[in-house]
């Protein structure tokens, strides 16, 4: 058995605790007790959380009751193609470490409470397709990188 990469279980596990993990609807088998990564294939039956080669390559938790800031913790997760936490209570400002994701695919934050504005640097993630960021209280522009 090979540990879950510890820089991502600190970002699974930021995300546990500054969301409000004990009262997520549905937390099936996450444990964050431990400083310890877990092994791979046991972060691998955890609610919403997708594991290939002992990285965390999808975190979809939307419809959650997920409350609380977006960590960003998670801009450590260097494997991510997928982050879907649409449907919560998440408030706060995205996160720019976001922005270093490199893999990532899709993002999709909408109907949350998220204020601020768009960080500029989710404008350089050259492999986002989707992002859904609507029925938010953002404010500004959008960045002029994302021009076409």
């Amino acid at each position: 058995m090979t540990a879950i990469n510890a820089t991502d279980y600190l970002g699974i596990r930021a995300l546990y605790n500054q969301t409000g993990g004990q009262t997520w609807l549905n937390k099936q088998n996450w444990n964050v007790a431990s400083d310890t990564p877990p092994d791979a294939d046991v972060v691998a039956t955890w609610h919403g959380i997708t594991v290939e080669d002992s990285r965390v390559t999808e975190i979809k938790l939307d419809d959650n009751n997920l409350v609380g800031n977006i960590p960003p913790e998670l801009g450590e997760l260097d494997q991510l193609r997928n982050l879907s936490l649409t449907n919560n209570s998440l408030t706060g400002t995205i996160p720019s470490e976001l922005g270093e994701l490199s893999n990532l695919t899709k993002l999709r934050l909408h109907n949350n409470e998220i204020t601020g504005t768009i960080p500029t640097e989710l404008g350089e993630l050259a492999n986002l397709q989707i992002l859904g960021l609507s029925a938010n209280a953002l404010t500004g522009t959008i960045p002029l990188s994302w021009a076409i």
